[in-house]
C-alpha cells in the first residue's frame, strides 16, 4: 500500500504540474484518501470541470461525459501476470485490468483519451439518443468506438494516433477530416457516402476495412487478404498488401501480393514477442522496408508520431519500486529506491 500512495501521489503532482489550470481527480485510488478521490467514473465525471483531468485506476468503470475531459490511463498489455510473454514487462508499476465504457454527448466535444486500456466509446447514453461528436483526441489508447446516428450527422476533426483501434459507423453518421496515424487497425468500418474525408497513414490494418470509403491511405500495411480491385473513390499510395488486389489501384507506389510472413519477425510467428512489439522488427528484405513515402518504413513504427509500445501515456511512470519495508518506523531513516522513465 505504501508503494502505491508514494506512486500515486507523485503522478498526481506531475499532472498537476503539467495541467496547472485544472483539477486532477483519481478513480480507483486504493482507498481514496482525498476530496479528489472517487469510487467510480460517473462521480467523478459529475464533480469535474470543463478540461478536468481524470487518472484512472485498476477497475471496470463506465460514465457518460456531458463535459470535456481529459482521460489517462496506465497502458495496455503491461499486466505480465494475466498475459505472460504477450505483455511488456517492467514499463509500468501499476497492473491490472481496466474496462472503460463511455457515452459521448453533445457536450463532451474536445475530449481527450490516452493510455486507456479496454475502451469503448460511443455516442448513444440512451437508446433514443445520439450527438454528432467533434474534436476527439485518442493518444495510446486500445479502443473499441461504435458510432449511432438518426440523421446524417458529421463527426469532425477525430485524432487517433499510436492506438489499437476498432470502429465502427451504424446508421447515417459520417466522418470529416478524420486522421488515424501509427496505431494498429483490427476494424474499420466507416460508411461510404462520397463527402466524408480524412487520412490514414502509418498504420498496420489486420482484418478488414471498408474499401469503398473516401479516405487517402498512406505508408500502410494491410495483412487482411483481399483480392479485387482498388478503383473506388478512396486513394492508396505508398501502401503493402497481403492480397493479391486483382484489377487496378487508385493510387501509385503500392506493394501487392506480399507474403505476410516475409513482412515482419514476429508475424505470423510471435514467438517471444509481446502483442505489439511483434509489429516492431521487420524482417531482412521485407516489403515494408522503405517503402513509404520518402523512402521511410512502412508501418507503426515509422513516420512522424512512431508507435509507444504498450501505450503508456506521455507522462512520467514509476516502473520499479523498493522499500525495506512498508513502515518506517520512529527516528529511524527510511530509504526508498525508485525508477522513472519520460515516456514522451
Amino acid at each position: 500500500m505504501k508503494q502505491l500512495c508514494l506512486i500515486a501521489a507523485i503522478a498526481v503532482c506531475v499532472l498537476n504540474f503539467t495541467n496547472a489550470s485544472a483539477t486532477i481527480r483519481r478513480v480507483g485510488y486504493a482507498g481514496p484518501h482525498t476530496s479528489r478521490d472517487y469510487p467510480d467514473l460517473q462521480t467523478a465525471q459529475d464533480n469535474s470541470g470543463w478540461g478536468d483531468t481524470i487518472y484512472l485506476f485498476p477497475g471496470t468503470w463506465a460514465a457518460t461525459y456531458d463535459k470535456k475531459l481529459i482521460t489517462i490511463g496506465y497502458g495496455y498489455y503491461v499486466d505480465t501476470a494475466a498475459l505472460g510473454t504477450e505483455a511488456n514487462p517492467a514499463l509500468q508499476n501499476i497492473t491490472g485490468t481496466l474496462s472503460v465504457g463511455i457515452h459521448l454527448t453533445a457536450a463532451s466535444d474536445s475530449c481527450v483519451f490516452e493510455g486507456v486500456d479496454g475502451l469503448y466509446l460511443d455516442n448513444r447514453p440512451d437508446y433514443f439518443t445520439d450527438y454528432p461528436i467533434s474534436n476527439l483526441t485518442i493518444k495510446r489508447c486500445n479502443v473499441s468506438i461504435t458510432l449511432f446516428s438518426r440523421s446524417l450527422s458529421d463527426h469532425y476533426n477525430w485524432k487517433i494516433i499510436q492506438s489499437i483501434v476498432s470502429l465502427d459507423v451504424l446508421s447515417l453518421g459520417q466522418l470529416k477530416f478524420l486522421t488515424i496515424s501509427n496505431c494498429v487497425i483490427d476494424n474499420f468500418n466507416p460508411l461510404t457516402y462520397s463527402d466524408q474525408s480524412g487520412m490514414l497513414i502509418n498504420n498496420i490494418f489486420t482484418d478488414s476495412w471498408n474499401r469503398d470509403a473516401p479516405f487517402q491511405y498512406k505508408n500502410n500495411i494491410f495483412l487482411a487478404d483481399y483480392d479485387g480491385p482498388l478503383n473506388s473513390v478512396s486513394k492508396y499510395d505508398y501502401n503493402v498488401f497481403v492480397g493479391a488486389i486483382t484489377g487496378s489501384i487508385n493510387g501509385l507506389h503500392n506493394k501487392v501480393n506480399k507474403n505476410m510472413d516475409s513482412i515482419f519477425v514476429g508475424y505470423s510467428n510471435q514467438k517471444k514477442f509481446s502483442n505489439d512489439s511483434r509489429w516492431a522488427l521487420l524482417k531482412p528484405n521485407s516489403p515494408a522496408i522503405g517503402a513509404g513515402e520518402g523512402s521511410i518504413d512502412c508501418g507503426i513504427y515509422s513516420g512522424t508520431t512512431p508507435y509507444k509500445i504498450s501505450g503508456i501515456p506521455a507522462i512520467p511512470s514509476f516502473y520499479f519500486f523498493s522499500a525495506p519495508s512498508t513502515t518506517s518506523g520512529t527516528g529511524a531513516t527510511y530509504q526508498v529506491t525508485f525508477s522513472v522513465k519520460s515516456n514522451n
